[in-house]
């Protein structure tokens, strides 16, 4: 039996809609289901590390997620900030209006996440069993966008998130995470370390955690 079943739409007028309906037009028909679920299931992720996180990304979504505006919105949520030698941290751009052109405010696209039994799917059901009805569509939405801009900055970065055995729970782990998938490392080739200046040792530690599970799933 199915863990639920979640109708979503993504509108023709919202400039972030476009961009995230071109994403996923991007993949092919038969792989559509999961990597709705995949999206849906990383996006949970970045909720439970910060319930804001996944309306964040969401806004700044403009079509490339960049490992520099990642690093920036997380440094901002934790307070924390970053010593760093490689990509630096980007300006975040102001919330987005609507796309040129764009006027028919009826028109959108529908579309279905069927999740699984299985204890990933069950986590994001339950997520938004406990959302008003109200609400409900609006963070299933950011949600999966969310999961859709961390596809662009690297694909294997949501599927890790949806697959982790122990999976990030804080800014400072996230970063790390992001920065192995990024090959940008404390001790790695390219000679860059992503270190919050506060919390130094749950960085560390996150970062072995991050390369363990990556070992194991890749």
């Amino acid at each position: 039996m199915p863990a639920g079943k979640y109708s979503f739409y993504l509108h023709a007028d919202d400039r972030t809609d476009i961009l995230a309906a071109g994403t996923l037009d991007n993949v092919s028909q038969p792989l559509r289901g999961e990597f709705l679920r995949t999206a849906a299931i990383a996006g949970s992720v970045l909720y439970r590390i910060d319930n804001r996180l996944p309306g964040l990304v969401t806004e700044l979504f403009d079509g490339q997620l960049r490992y520099g505006q990642l690093v920036s919105l997380l440094a901002s949520l934790s307070g924390q900030y970053y010593c760093q030698t490689g990509p630096e941290a980007e300006p975040l751009p102001a919330v987005k209006g609507q796309a040129p052109g764009q006027t028919d405010k009826t028109e959108r696209r529908r579309f279905t996440l069927l999740l699984p039994d299985n204890p990933e799917s069950r986590q994001v059901a339950a997520l938004l069993e406990e959302t008003s009805s109200r609400l409900r569509g609006v963070l299933l939405r950011n949600l999966i966008i969310a999961g859709f801009a961390l596809h662009t900055l690297d694909p294997r970065l949501p599927r890790l998130l949806s697959s982790m055995p122990t999976p990030p729970e804080s800014p400072a782990a996230l970063s790390a995470l992001a920065g192995e998938i990024a090959g940008i490392t404390a001790h790695g080739d390219a000679g860059t370390a992503v270190v919050p200046v506060a919390g130094r040792n749950d960085t560390a530690s996150g970062q072995s955690v991050v390369r363990k599970n990556m070992k194991n799933l890749f």
